[in-house]
């Protein structure tokens, strides 16, 4: 990675020669880039060869054909070698980063601003091991709807306070993400959220989410309370499986089907469900310690 910085830093000062590298790079009919043959290498260089082709678009000077180029470019697919230089693109929608194996990167700061990204996936390449991403200081896509990003060792979201628009976020995997404070921002348009493994203690920023529909907390094994959840009336899917939960205070009124309880803690004994209109208990199984459920109008 170290070289082909280098001659993204060399290129920066040849800007005449960077049409001539970037020679045969195109853009499909649907806004896709298309690398050229001089990018397209089937072999285990390929991921570096991707990060050296979005760094010279983006040092790319107007008037080149490389910055025209990158000004038409709508959707970037990659798997890569590190986080890429990413600057000047502010036509693109769709970002999706695969990373190579072993690849570990601190943030997002090679990104420049992002005004039209709105779908954003970055994940292990498939079969690599130790590739991560740590912050996502650096972020600037405030159009951005849909964010996933799983298994990369993430710790820090703070920077998603600058994307109000969030609809559709995945952080699962992430065993090391303690806070999502950065999600606060977007509480009035979250309608899916998936935590699966994250080491989340608090969902407090979900108070406000009054669309959210579908909320996966899977082994989210520090996570005590579900609390606030009570006003998500919106809510149709809970996965709690594997929480150790102290009370299912906070399960909406309005959810119908609880298809997976939770573990709860041994000390709890009752199950109140009643003033809810929580009806379908089918195929739940009940942990021995529980002795006392009041259902919605009935007790058993």
């Amino acid at each position: 990675m170290q070289s082909v910085q280098q001659g993204i830093d060399l290129a920066c000062h040849l800007p005449g020669e960077i049409d001539d590298l970037v020679e045969g790079v195109g853009v499909g009919e649907s806004g896709e880039l298309v690398p050229g043959p001089q990018f397209s290498i089937s072999s285990r260089t390929q991921p570096s060869i991707n990060v050296a082709l979005l760094g010279l678009l983006s040092v790319a000077p107007r008037g080149t054909r490389a910055a025209a180029l990158r000004t038409i470019v709508r959707t970037v697919s990659m798997t890569v070698a590190g986080i890429p230089l990413l600057k000047g693109f502010d036509r693109l929608e769709e970002l999706q980063l695969k990373l190579s194996d072993g690849v570990r990167s601190e943030d997002l700061r090679t990104f420049g601003s992002l005004p039209a990204l709105r779908i954003l996936c970055i994940a292990p390449d498939r079969g690599t091991t130790g590739a991560s991403l740590i912050s996502l200081a650096g972020l600037a896509a405030p159009a951005l709807e849909q964010l996933s990003i799983r298994a990369l060792d993430l710790r820090d979201v703070r920077a998603l306070g600058g994307s109000p628009r969030l609809q559709s976020v995945d952080l699962g995997g992430n065993t090391m993400l303690i806070r999502i404070d950065g999600l606060a921002a977007a509480a009035s348009s979250l309608r899916s959220l998936v935590l699966d493994q994250c080491a989340i203690h608090r969902i407090d920023v979900v108070a406000d989410a009054k669309q959210l529909r579908r909320v996966i907390l899977q082994d989210c094994c520090n996570l005590d309370s579900l609390e606030p959840l009570f006003a998500c009336e919106a809510l149709d899917e809970l996965d709690v499986r594997g929480c150790r939960l102290i009370s299912l205070k906070g399960v909406p009124s309005k959810l119908t089907s609880l298809a997976r309880l939770p573990t709860l803690d041994p000390s709890v004994t009752a199950i109140d469900l009643d003033y809810t209109e929580l009806f379908d208990l089918q195929g739940i199984e009940f942990p021995l310690n529980i002795k006392t459920l009041v259902e919605s109008g009935r007790c058993e």
